[in-house]
C-alpha cells in the first residue's frame, strides 16, 4: 500500500510537496522497522536528497533522515558510511541547535557507538563522555538523555576490553524513564545484557545467567542485528566455559 501512496502524492501533488515526502518517509521507516537495510538505505538515500533541497541540511526533518540513514549503516555493519553520516548529523546539530541540544548530544552518542563498534574505541570513548557531560550540563545528572548516555559509555568501555570499569555507568539508571524517552518499554532489558556481558567478563557467571535470563525477551531484537549476534554467543560462551571449567 505505501508505495501507490507515494506515487499518487508525487502524482497529485508533486514530487517535493510536504505530503509526498511524508509518505516516502513512511515508506522508509516501516523497511527499517522490518530490518530490511539494504532498501532502506536506498530509499532514505533519496529522501535525504529531496528533504535537504526542499528544507535545507539544517532542518529537523534532513537531520532525522540522515540519522535512520545512519543507523540502517551501523546495522549493516557498513562503518564508514555510518561514521560519515554521524559525524555530519552531529557537527549540523551542533552548529545549528548548540552543544548541548538534546540533538547534539543524542546525535554524539550515536556516532561513539558506531565508531566502538567499528574499533576505534579510543575515539569512540571520548564522544560518548563528552556527550555524557554535556547532558549532565544541559539536563542534569538524573535525566533520562544522560542515563541512556550513560548506557553508551559502558557499552564503549566493554568494546575497550574494560568490562569492570564499564559496570558503575550503569548502576543506577532509571531504565523506566529512558525508556519512555526513547519509546521503548523494554529498553531495560538493553542494560540486563550489558550486565550479563559485564558479570561474564568478570569471572561470575551465575550473576551473568541471572541477567542473561532477564535479558532474553529482547533478543527477537536484538537477533536483527549481527553486532548483537556476536555479543550473545560470547556471553554464552563465556557462561558455558565457566559451567564447564
Amino acid at each position: 500500500l505505501a508505495k501507490p501512496l507515494v506515487q499518487d502524492e508525487a502524482r497529485l501533488l508533486g514530487e517535493d510537496h510536504a505530503d509526498t515526502l511524508q509518505a516516502r518517509t513512511f515508506v522508509a521507516q516501516a523497511l527499517m522497522q522490518q530490518y530490511r537495510n539494504e532498501p532502506a538505505v536506498a530509499a532514505l538515500t533519496d529522501l535525504l536528497a529531496r528533504v535537504e533541497r526542499v528544507y535545507g541540511p539544517a532542518h529537523p526533518r534532513t537531520l532525522q533522515i540522515l540519522g535512520s540513514r545512519m543507523e540502517s549503516f551501523k546495522n549493516m555493519e557498513r562503518y564508514p558510511e555510518a561514521r560519515a553520516d554521524g559525524e555530519r548529523l552531529w557537527k549540523t546539530a551542533t552548529e545549528s541547535l548548540g552543544p548541548g541540544s538534546f540533538y547534539a548530544v543524542g546525535s554524539r552518542l550515536d556516532l561513539a557507538r558506531v565508531l566502538c563498534r567499528a574499533g576505534d574505541t579510543g575515539a569512540g570513548l571520548d564522544h560518548a563522555k563528552a556527550a555524557w557531560r554535556a547532558s549532565v550540563t544541559a539536563f542534569g545528572p538524573h535525566a533520562p538523555l544522560t542515563d541512556g548516555v550513560r548506557h553508551g559509555v559502558a557499552d564503549c568501555l566493554l568494546a575497550s576490553g574494560r568490562p569492570a570499569d564499564a559496570l558503575p555507568w550503569l548502576q543506577g539508571i532509571d531504565r523506566k524513564a529512558v525508556g519512555e524517552l526513547v519509546g521503548n518499554a523494554e529498553w531495560g532489558l538493553h542494560v540486563e545484557l550489558l550486565e550479563a556481558e559485564i558479570a561474564a567478563r568478570t569471572g561470575h557467571p551465575d550473576e551473568a545467567r541471572r541477567h542473561f535470563a532477564a535479558a532474553k525477551p529482547a533478543f527477537d531484537e536484538l537477533l536483527t542485528d549481527g553486532y548483537e549476534v556476536r555479543r550473545i554467543a560470547r556471553i554464552e560462551a563465556a557462561m558455558g566455559g565457566a559451567a564447564n571449567g
